[in-house]
């Protein structure tokens, strides 16, 4: 109870020194604490002393009121540094160290905004975190701690760059606190820790890898045995973990005996494309395997397939085309998502060398496929599309003229694939006389698969940040008749593509296709304006002004920006007057586009386009 009380003169005396030791005379939160301080000092006369400092302090004058406040503070300070202990309760225990060899210099200033960023939730902690790694504030002793713990992080993006920092960072100096920090019934923090530990001590954590892979929760035992791929003795674990009851579990063990390539894990990876529980799981891990003996199987059993469909009927039919399908997917290379119709954009096509070296049989079974009486059928349509998807990822001479030969009247869905086909067997004036007819109806089936088809591979053969040098590019390997019949069928995205200089049925269509509804946030009005500056048209300016009048826009947006910044110079105080009237939003992003514009160089403004458009955006940047 002395202690505290001495302690809470000493707060008060603080007080004083920051406020003046003028205002100490009678201050009335130390004339409060004297009748306590005089009934101590009946058994301590060191209390008598305090007391009588005290009232020194509140008695004296101005003048000498900053004397006696020291005289108190000083005294107190005595008396309280007597009052302290030195030993600590309970028994010696020896602590636990690593010899961790990294520094400690690191302003605590600059450290503790990265270790808030570790330690707590919110918004923008990626960005943060991202700056003190690449400033190199993580390089402390004091932050390896922090750093570890964070693998716990349940933001998956903090989480990766906390452990890629840990590997790259710290390396081997972090293993003793991951060590120390894992739980093997843990979750996916301790499922991080578990692969830093195998990647920085190798061979080293295979005990601790195996102990994870048998008797670890899930997580840590997907991640034990997604490291097993690289240990041939492990082999009969990882067979046995495949047929684990966890879909999960069994992923992961079928992605490390690819890994593995062994013959007995070809075989297992050959029995799980056989049944109807792991048959999707195995089709990307034989892919990634790569094996020409496996993939030599997988032809002769998609052979089977093809009779098992033929002479069946109802369930089993069904049956043997999933079986079939998946079959042909495993002849894709790895990562490769086959598209249908209606999901062009999840098209990914990546090439096999195992089948490239066994083209002529990979050629014979798909050639059977597509030419077997009666195979084609809505209910197939899913494996013809893979199967031709194949064809034109070998990009062989007779893949390519079979795809060609494919009877249009089958199925609607032959037209793209034949298109792409012929694109690359036909001249560009053989592919327009062949294909254009089809546009001429522009609302059938046929014409819409055939532009679908023809905006992908023009999608694929351009660059949207240079559409100028893209669409010479298209002038050159496509008949110049093409946009014409674009025009026709009101295929406004293709026309832009394909406009490269001044015609007037184009710039008619395009002008008409602006209407009363067009926006500069529409992407397709983009476009249309874009082709309008590329082929000369006098009008465009205005037109792009007269939608900046027309509506609300914020003008960060990069192609809205370079559409005002292909403007002749003589707009520029008109930017000006339209940035100055009150409906405008944000008008200093455009007074900083129209400042670029007067600020470009003469050399610049004579090239135009793109040289003047890369100066702006610089400049605005």
């Amino acid at each position: 109870m002395s202690v505290e009380l001495l302690q809470d003169l000493q707060q008060e005396v603080r007080r004083l020194f920051i406020a003046g030791s003028a205002l100490a005379q009678g201050d009335l939160r130390i004339a409060k604490l004297q009748p306590q301080l005089k009934q101590l000092g009946e058994s301590a006369p060191v209390f008598n002393r305090i007391a009588e400092a005290s009232d020194a302090v509140l008695s004296a004058s101005r003048e000498d009121s900053a004397v006696k406040l020291l005289e108190l503070a000083t005294l107190l300070s005595a008396v309280l540094h007597t009052q302290g202990k030195t030993e600590t309760v309970g028994e010696l225990q020896s602590i636990q160290s690593e010899s961790i060899d990294l520094p400690t210099d690191m302003p605590y200033r600059r450290l503790k905004p990265l270790l808030d960023i570790l330690s707590t939730k919110g918004q923008g902690r990626l960005e943060q975190l991202r700056q003190a790694v690449q400033d190199g504030v993580h390089l402390d002793l004091r932050a390896l701690p922090m750093m570890c713990s964070a693998l716990d992080e349940t933001f998956p993006e903090i989480a990766e760059l906390v452990a890629e920092t840990i590997r790259t960072g710290y390396g081997d100096s972090a293993l003793p606190l991951l060590r120390r920090q894992i739980n093997l019934q843990g979750g996916k923090g301790d499922a991080r820790r578990l692969l830093l530990i195998e990647r920085l001590a190798g061979s080293e954590a295979e005990s601790l890898v195996l102990d994870a892979a048998e008797n670890g929760s899930v997580d840590l035992k997907i991640a034990a045995i997604s490291t097993l791929g690289e240990y041939a003795q492990h082999e009969s674990l990882l067979l046995e973990m495949s047929r684990e009851k966890r879909k999960e579990v069994r992923q992961a063990a079928f992605d490390s005996l690819a890994s593995l390539g062994t013959d007995a894990a070809l075989n297992r990876l050959f029995e799980a494309l056989t049944s109807s529980k792991d048959r999707e799981l195995a089709i990307e891990p034989i892919r990634i395997a790569n094996s020409t003996a496996l993939i030599q199987r997988i032809i002769q059993l998609a052979e089977q397939s093809l009779e098992t469909y033929m002479r069946s009927e109802g369930k089993e039919r069904g049956a043997a085309i999933e079986q079939l399908n998946a079959e042909l997917l495993c002849l894709h290379g790895s990562g490769t998502v086959v598209s249908n119709r209606n999901s062009y954009w999840h098209r990914r096509i990546n090439s096999s060398r195992a089948s490239e070296a066994l083209s002529d049989a990979v050629y014979a079974v798909v050639h059977k496929l597509l030419t077997t009486r009666d195979f084609i059928a809505p209910e197939t349509e899913m494996v013809v599309e893979n199967a031709a998807e194949l064809l034109l990822t070998m990009n062989t001479e007779q893949g390519n003229r079979l795809l060609l030969e494919l009877p249009q009247e089958k199925s609607i869905v032959f037209i793209g694939f034949r298109f792409r086909a012929a694109y690359r067997l036909m001249s560009p004036a053989e592919l327009f006389r062949a294909f254009a007819p089809m546009l001429e109806t522009p609302s059938s089936n046929a014409a819409r698969e055939l532009l679908h088809v023809i905006e992908q591979l023009v999608s694929e053969q351009t660059d949207s940040s240079d559409m100028d040098a893209s669409t010479t590019a298209l002038a050159e390997c496509w008949d110049s008749r093409w946009i014409h019949a674009f025009v026709k069928a009101d295929a406004a995205l293709l026309v832009t593509q394909f406009a490269h200089k001044p015609d007037r049925v184009v710039t008619e269509y395009l002008t008409s296709s602006l209407g009363k509804n067009a926006s500069l946030n529409r992407h397709i009005d983009q476009r249309i304006l874009f082709a309008l500056y590329r082929i000369g048209y006098k009008d465009t300016p205005e037109l792009v002004f007269g939608l900046l009048e027309r509506r609300y826009y914020y003008y960060n947006d990069d192609n809205i920006q370079q559409l005002i910044a292909l403007m002749p110079r003589s707009y520029i105080p008109r930017l000006r007057e339209l940035a100055l009237k009150p409906n405008v939003a944000r008008p200093e992003e455009l007074i900083a586009i129209a400042d670029a514009m007067e600020a470009a160089p003469a050399e610049i403004i004579e090239e135009s386009g793109p040289s003047l458009w890369r100066w702006i955006r610089n400049k605005l940047s």
